[in-house]
């Protein structure tokens, strides 16, 4: 009896703040975290639930992206501005 309150337990104390609040896991590690937004970014998903990642994921993923910039899009934009500076000239 004592093992399973034990697990129990475990599972109700978040990997990231180590409080005691309702659990979630997280979709990458498989961790669990609680709904805090310091803990994890939470996500509506399909069926009205929520994807969960935790910080340390969210952290993990964030440097791995690399943006994308369009140089073109940035060339016209460029030239818009230019132009609207002249314009109030």
């Amino acid at each position: 009896m004592e093992i399973e309150n034990l697990i129990i337990t475990h599972n109700f104390i978040c990997g990231i703040c180590n409080g005691v609040n309702y659990m979630i896991k997280c979709r990458n590690c498989n961790n669990d975290i609680c709904q805090s937004e310091k803990c994890g970014l939470h996500f509506d998903h399909i069926d009205n639930t929520t994807y969960s990642i935790c910080s340390r994921c969210s952290d993990t993923i964030s440097e791995k992206i690399i943006p994308l910039i369009d140089l073109c899009k940035l060339e016209c934009l460029k030239k818009r501005i230019k132009f609207l500076k002249m314009v109030k000239n």
